[in-house]
């Protein structure tokens, strides 16, 4: 295959999903990650956007769960801010605590982009507002860095600690004044 691809990765790139479904059901493996930063069949049809390609690929019990080098198919989603395929992905079996290469959970990036809406879906699936996975020791920490007035109280509806200092002891009422 090209760059060491297998034809179903290749399928998913190009965005041919006839194709994907035939290779499919003559038995591609769904979860290689070889090539391309280990990404998988799913996960480049998250990145590229393809929704029915992505319902295909779970419908036949690809690993919504599957790392890259990088990022799993719901880190992807939530960058390339895909609702409707994070909740693909959610149905599926994701996990809302997954960690990305860089130790972000999906609702980390959601934070940091402002992402209101993918903040709120997750925090009604229970992902942790109050996450001490974030680098900078809270997700309402990271959201008063950046400006994010919304994301604040939205965090701060879901139970996100007011209290929670940084490593230099900044708490979010400081950073947000």
């Amino acid at each position: 295959m090209e760059n060491g691809l297998t034809a179903l990765q290749v399928a998913a790139h190009y965005k041919h999903l006839d194709i994907a479904q035939l290779l499919v059901e003559n038995g591609a493996k769904l979860d290689v990650n070889d090539g391309l930063d280990g990404k998988t069949p799913l996960r480049i049809a998250v990145e590229a956007g393809n929704t029915n390609l992505v319902r295909m690929l779970l419908k036949h019990n690809a690993n919504p769960n599957m790392p890259a080098l990088r990022d799993a198919p719901i880190h992807t989603a939530v960058h390339s801010e895909s609702q409707d395929i994070l909740k693909l992905l959610l149905d599926a079996g994701a996990v809302t605590e997954l960690l990305n290469g860089n130790g972000e959970t999906p609702l980390i990036i959601a934070t940091g982009k402002g992402n209101i809406s993918i903040a709120k879906y997750l925090l009604n699936l229970e992902a942790d507002a109050d996450s001490s996975k974030a680098k900078s020791s809270s997700l309402l920490l990271a959201a008063c860095r950046k400006g994010h007035l919304d994301m604040a109280g939205l965090l701060l509806k879901y139970g996100a600690s007011i209290d929670k200092a940084d490593a230099e002891g900044n708490t979010p009422l400081f950073l947000a004044v």
